[in-house]
């Protein structure tokens, strides 16, 4: 099974997450803690920290 069917996200959101286009949502979130068994708090955090980091570097 792939991560697209295991998360219940489309391929095309998850390309456009993995490329920086989008932000991981609380959905997609929750799809990665199914897939992946790591929290969606882990996943929420991990976009938080990214976007403090992007707008540090503006």
């Amino acid at each position: 099974m792939d991560l697209a069917q295991k998360t219940g996200i489309s391929e095309e959101l998850l390309s456009d997450v993995i490329h920086g286009r989008k932000a991981i949502s609380e959905n997609l979130a929750m799809g990665l803690e199914y897939a992946f068994g790591v929290s969606k708090s882990f996943w929420l955090n991990l976009q938080a920290n990214y976007d403090a980091e992007y707008l540090k570097s503006l």
